[in-house]
């Protein structure tokens, strides 16, 4: 049996579509808290809680491979991962997946939440249950976060800086975590799921503007202000500040990874940036002759670089 905590939010579901596309429905169910919302999802259901331990061993009865999507409840995080883990084990679960961040065991990693991530990873290994690690990128998603905005002003701001990031889809990810879940493998591993190039936000200002038409600019700003705007915006502060240490992390090099994990694992290449962008902002409607259609990437930078007064730079390499 197949089981996913989490199931009721967005990776939760695509991984269930996913995993339906490669195993049977009746060797899989779906972990949440609110059982209720996963109505016509397609499986089976059972309640969990990681706040309510006791309700960890039904729901964990008859698992053998478990994906964690880890929870995003500030200062509760740990404790409810732990719970997890050790009711996976007491169950006798023979493979647990984890969804984790990029580079998470770095201790100086500065995004705040790498510490619940790592005490986690480290409750994994010293479980004694086989586990696989999946450290996934900045979703690809965080780049239209605000977009209203950013295309009525012309500009993305926030407290990236300089820094690179292999943005990944949720759709990736999910593909990655429905591959292990239906194949099993990679036990003990740690998957860097990335992007397939790491981009700066001048990078992601000039791809913005060439497929929506609209010229955008990036204009990096302070950590309290990005605080500020997440706020202004809706974001509780303790998150927004936790949110925040994640562009420190970029800054410093943390997200710039990249790796062939989707390609290796799904058996196609990991989406870009670019192809994402394309589907997502079908601003330009340029004609292209058949058979020379450059790629989205190829095209989005052409039309950057022609832009008069366009403030970018060229995709860094993973370091």
């Amino acid at each position: 049996m197949i089981a996913l905590t989490g199931a009721s939010g967005r990776l939760g579901r695509l991984v269930t579509r996913m995993l339906l596309e490669r195993v049977d429905a009746a060797g899989v169910v779906a972990l949440s808290r609110t059982p209720q919302a996963l109505a016509g999802i397609g499986v089976a259901t059972r309640e969990v809680d990681f706040d309510r331990p006791h309700t960890l061993p039904r729901a964990l009865d008859g698992v053998d491979r478990l994906l964690l999507i880890s929870t995003n409840v500030l200062g509760r995080r740990v404790r409810q991962h732990d719970v997890a883990v050790r009711a996976a084990a007491a169950a006798g679960v023979g493979h647990v997946l984890y969804t984790s961040i990029a580079r998470a065991a770095d201790d100086d990693n500065p995004a705040s939440v790498a510490a619940d991530h790592r005490a986690t990873e480290g409750a994994l290994a010293a479980s004694g249950v086989p586990y696989t690690v999946l450290r996934n990128s900045p979703y690809t998603q965080l780049v239209l976060m605000g977009i209203e905005t950013m295309l009525a002003t012309g500009t993305l701001l926030d407290n990236n800086g300089d820094g690179a990031t292999a943005y990944v889809t949720r759709e990736d990810c999910a593909a990655v975590a429905a591959e292990v879940l239906a194949r099993g493998g990679h036990r003990g591993e740690v998957l860097e799921v990335t992007g397939p190039q790491a981009h700066t936000q001048f990078d992601i200002a000039a791809l913005i503007s060439a497929f929506s038409g609209v010229p955008v600019r990036y204009q990096p700003i302070s950590d309290e202000a990005t605080v500020a705007d997440l706020v202004a915006a809706g974001m509780g502060e303790p998150e927004a500040r936790e949110f925040a240490t994640i562009g420190k992390a970029v800054r410093h090099g943390y997200t710039s990874l990249v790796t062939d994990v989707v390609e290796r694992v799904t058996g196609r290449p990991a989406t870009s940036v670019a192809e994402f962008l394309e589907s997502r902002l079908p601003g330009r409607a340029e004609r292209w002759s058949p058979g020379k259609r450059p790629t989205a990437e190829r095209r989005a930078f052409q039309a950057a670089r022609t832009r008069p007064g366009s403030r970018r730079q060229r995709p860094r390499d993973a370091r």
